[in-house]
């Protein structure tokens, strides 16, 4: 990885004196060994801050909204125009990016996707590639502007294992594995913040007027902001697991969310995508779309 670090380094000076990019999000060492963390650079001379190793965790599409997020310029001004963004990524990165783009809340015009080689996260408690890692279907990142060589993971077939045997038990066993896996979840909102998806100005669970749910810890609460936010990704989760490596508490959010995948693809014939073409599931329709999750969720499928 030494080498796509040096050529990430060069790439980015490059951008930046080719005025190609007024900013540049990726990862710097962190404080704590074994740990990078995501840096914003806004001049070539501190690309050499950059790392680029099986450290490099986040999902760093998280923080694109928040340049395009549209804010009243001073009065009788006009509004400044959109920042010249590069993004350094992986390939469930760029999948997150290619979301953001389709529900625009990022130009893709003005953005420099930098798609870099992914071997897999690894834990850092244990220095082992994450699960999610070695059953990932896109380690190679799409549709880049700038792609820096390296040898990526072999891609893995989607597969649903845990998600079947998580189906095979009756829904009152299905559903007490939930309740006791949300009963974990502290509210922290970790899972929301480190999401690309979750990008809402003001979050239905802190919603006061009409109020959806408490603020507080009350278990029912909880479930409900779990479920919604769940199936708020119905559709758009890359698999990325950000979520889950962000939660303090362990919650295994992935077998639901892979749930949810598993039945977009064989509800809807529905996987995410790289391409711009791609049409969101949430608001698409079909005359030949199954009701039967609604209407007879036990049917055998």
């Amino acid at each position: 990885m030494q080498n796509a670090q040096q050529q990430l380094r060069d790439t980015v000076r490059k951008l930046f004196a080719d005025k190609k990019i007024d900013v540049l999000v990726g990862f710097e060492k962190g404080a704590v060994p074994g740990r990078s963390r995501p840096c914003i650079i806004r001049k070539a001379e501190d690309a050499d801050r950059l790392v680029w190793d099986n450290t490099c965790s986040n999902n760093l599409a998280v923080y694109l909204a928040d340049f395009y997020r549209k804010k009243p310029p001073p009065k009788g001004q006009p509004p400044p125009p959109s920042p010249k963004v590069g993004i350094v990524v992986k390939g469930c990165d760029a999948l997150s990016v290619a979301l953001l783009v389709r529900e625009n809340q990022a130009p893709r015009d003005c953005l420099v996707v930098i798609g870099m080689p992914c071997q897999g996260i690894a834990d850092p408690a244990t220095g082992q590639t994450f699960p999610s890692c070695l059953a990932c279907a896109n380690p190679v990142a799409e549709g880049t502007d700038v792609t820096v060589p390296g040898e990526s993971r072999k891609p893995v077939p989607a597969s649903y294992r845990a998600v079947e045997e998580f189906e095979k038990k009756p829904a009152a066993e299905r559903w007490q594995r939930f309740h006791d896996e949300i009963a974990k979840c502290i509210r922290c909102y970790a899972c929301r913040e480190v999401c690309p998806n979750c990008y809402c100005k003001e979050c239905f669970a802190e919603k006061t007027n009409p109020r959806w749910i408490g603020v507080g810890n009350d278990r029912s609460d909880t479930m409900l902001y779990q479920l919604g936010r769940m199936f708020h990704q119905a559709g758009r989760c890359v698999g990325c697991d950000a979520c889950v490596r962000a939660c303090p508490m362990g919650v295994d959010l992935r077998t639901f969310t892979r749930k949810l995948a598993k039945d977009a693809k064989e509800l809807f014939d529905f996987e995410i995508g790289f391409g711009p073409e791609t049409e969101a599931l949430l608001s698409t329709f079909k005359d030949a779309d199954s009701n039967d999750f609604i209407t007879d969720p036990e049917k055998e499928k």
